[in-house]
């Protein structure tokens, strides 16, 4: 077990090592239940392993309902705002990858997410709890990404039976169009021609949807939706025409493959979206507009962060970006000092160099940003 105190001497260390003995034995010694164990004690005192293996393991349960009745100890022994965070994970199917930012987003929609001490931002508890939960033994396989960054999860079987049992009251999953269409669905992965009656969906996933052409107008209504996922969504051509509604959007995610994209332009009212934190793709010109610099809409979305790609097609043809910058007009981007990426593409179509420097000057990315393409 990984339970011991590193200001432990020789005697008490004996007094752990009997003790452990029979956690382990308890444990059926199975490797889950010790680490979840070692994980809960870690740190303790010889009189609280003593009271948890007196107590704590102190169950008439036998076999996989005695491994079952240790991870439960373990999730009780939560704060409630991780409890609720575990258990969301019911959702997913057993042994699915789950992406670490799908999940700490999915958990902010639901407003699971709550300060662990003061002064601390939500982005910030929403990393401290996923690590809480990691730490603990919750979530297993990690994977990293080139950075080293940890990129997703899996949930042990045993663990994720968990997370259904305590969550079998607050999850229900909806694998296809049904009669269910209750005003409380917060978390749709479909598109029925209702949607917009779900005045309660914070979370809309309608990412890898090759069929996905035109965006309804009626998603303008998800008054309290959170998160928006078009990603790959490589035929899109259409977005509802006015996002201004959209007050509690704090995530567009419009991430597309194909270098050419069919999609006809940005809706209007992105700028009065003071909450938006993620913006993947942002294009402008496929609407041929002069006289309108649409690149503006994106100077009030300070908070954005991670990383943007703006295309840039043929038809942009402001004459404040062709001409000189006379320092009043454009710095869209500056201001924006949780940015880490920008990524400029411009239309094949679209030649000269000045031009391209024309608008990167107009744009003028932030000076901290780590990627500039």
């Amino acid at each position: 077990m990984s339970a011991f105190s590193s200001g432990c001497n020789q005697e008490c260390h004996g007094e752990f090592v009997e003790i452990g003995k029979k956690i382990v034995a308890k444990c059926h010694s199975v490797p889950l239940a010790i680490k979840v164990v070692g994980s809960l004690l870690f740190g303790q005192d010889v009189q609280k392993w003593e009271s948890f293996e007196q107590s704590g393991l102190a169950t008439n349960g036998e076999g996989n309902n005695r491994i079952m009745s240790i991870l439960m100890l373990s999730y009780h022994n939560l704060e409630s705002s991780l409890k609720s965070c575990f258990s969301y994970c019911a959702v997913f199917p057993k042994d699915h990858e789950i992406e670490k930012g799908v999940l700490i987003e999915l958990w902010m929609a639901q407003g699971y997410i709550v300060p662990l001490e003061g002064g601390q931002s939500i982005d910030d508890a929403a990393e401290e709890h996923f690590v809480i939960l990691l730490r603990r033994c919750f979530f297993q396989d990690v994977m990293t990404d080139d950075c080293g960054d940890i990129y997703s999860i899996k949930i042990h079987d045993l663990m994720h039976d968990v997370a259904q049992e305590v969550g079998k009251e607050e999850a229900r999953v909806v694998t296809a169009m049904t009669n269910y269409t209750g005003d409380k669905i917060r978390h749709f992965e479909i598109l029925p021609d209702s949607i917009g009656n779900l005045l309660h969906l914070r979370f809309l996933d309608l990412s890898h949807n090759s069929s996905l052409e035109i965006l309804p107008d009626a998603i303008t209504r998800l008054h309290n939706l959170q998160t928006l996922n078009l990603g790959r969504c490589n035929n899109l051509r259409e977005l509802p025409k006015d996002f201004s509604k959209l007050v509690n959007l704090w995530h567009l995610d419009i991430h597309i493959l194909s270098n050419v994209t069919n999609l006809s332009g940005m809706p209007s009212g992105l700028d009065k979206l003071s909450s938006l934190r993620v913006l993947t793709y942002f294009v402008v010109g496929n609407r041929n507009s002069s006289d309108v610099d649409e690149l503006k809409a994106l100077k009030p979305l300070i908070n954005l962060k991670g990383s943007i790609t703006i295309k840039i097609s043929e038809y942009y043809n402001n004459r404040k970006v062709v001409g000189m910058n006379n320092g009043v007009e454009g710095r869209y981007l500056k201001s924006m000092k949780y940015l880490t990426g920008v990524v400029i593409k411009f239309s094949e179509k679209q030649g000269g160099c000045v031009r391209h420097e024309a608008v990167l000057e107009v744009l003028e990315p932030p000076s901290n940003i780590k990627i500039l393409l």
